[in-house]
């Protein structure tokens, strides 16, 4: 009787022994004692077994919390950290030092994009701006 009532639970009976289980617990008050008694015990041993894996979960965290607390940091390591720390944050100073350029590199190279020559128009009229201009290209100040 304890497997059939197993496999009702687990879902593997078919759908006719399904309701003939059914129609055996509404009619047969021994199988309905003996499927609350099952529910029961299994829902006690789901909670025995909470029980018991909270009391291992908690000794292993009493235990780790024992091992960082008594854990002594030496000198050596800090002094070794900050140094670590110190010459990473010299490194990217150093790093982005040299890999920016200076103001006046970015007016001079602004200069030479913008100033070197001058548009000038391509039309038949004289004038004397774009003849001006057109002076300044040829570098005949």
């Amino acid at each position: 009787m304890l497997e059939q009532i197993e496999k009702y639970f687990d879902n593997e009976l078919s759908l006719s022994e399904r309701q003939d289980f059914e129609n055996q617990l509404s009619t047969n008050p021994a199988l309905a004692r003996s499927v609350a008694f099952y529910l029961n015990t299994k829902k006690a041993a789901q909670q025995l077994a909470q029980q018991t894996r909270r009391a291992e979960f908690e000794e292993l965290r009493e235990s780790l919390s024992k091992n960082v607390v008594g854990r002594k940091v030496n000198v050596s390591t800090w002094v070794t950290g900050i140094a670590a720390s110190v010459m990473l944050v010299v490194g990217i100073w150093w790093f982005t030092q040299i890999s920016t350029p200076r103001a006046e590199e970015f007016a001079n190279h602004y200069i030479q994009q913008n100033f070197e020559t001058l548009p000038v128009k391509m039309d038949a009229q004289t004038d004397s701006l774009q003849m001006g201009l057109k002076l300044f290209n040829d570098q005949k100040l």
